[in-house]
């Protein structure tokens, strides 16, 4: 092999072999999330909070499941058109997107896991919230849609 392919192979395979170590190192223990209880329908979930960019990026990432009534909320200061991916993410979930003044302005349902190549997408509109439930949670909510949002 040739100097250049080799030192790529080589690095590819230390970080193959690191990721396992790596996933666990940056994995963040529910108990650092601020949680909030929302009901959407007639189901109330508890939301952990996703209030930081750091918290943001990490997501549902390197989880294995996401429990029942269990979910995610972002909340983005100001609104904005944030962009979502499902890289790392284990499970197909319902993504809700809802404006400043509370409305569902898009749900995008059962959103499966990606493989090695992901592609964000972005709301249409600007967004101050988006909570992220197991898929078809979101049954019971439709767009345009009031949701009261209470932060601690």
């Amino acid at each position: 092999m040739e100097p250049r392919p080799r030192r790529l192979f080589i690095l590819s395979f230390v970080l193959l072999l690191l990721s396992p170590l790596i996933g666990l190192i940056t994995k963040k223990n529910i108990a650092e999330y601020e949680t909030t209880k929302l009901k959407l329908g007639s189901d109330e979930f508890e939301l952990e909070i996703a209030d930081t960019r750091d918290k943001q990026i990490k997501g549902l990432m390197n989880r294995d499941e996401l429990g029942d009534w269990k979910g995610m909320l972002f909340v983005f200061e100001p609104a904005t058109r944030p962009a979502f991916w499902m890289r790392n993410v284990r499970f197909p979930i319902d993504i809700i997107f809802i404006d400043q003044q509370g409305i569902i302005t898009e749900i995008w349902k059962n959103q499966e896991p990606c493989g090695f190549v992901c592609t964000a997408q972005q709301p249409a509109e600007l967004t101050r919230y988006v909570i992220e439930i197991n898929t078809g949670a979101s049954s019971q909510i439709s767009i345009g849609d009031k949701i009261r949002i209470s932060l601690p």
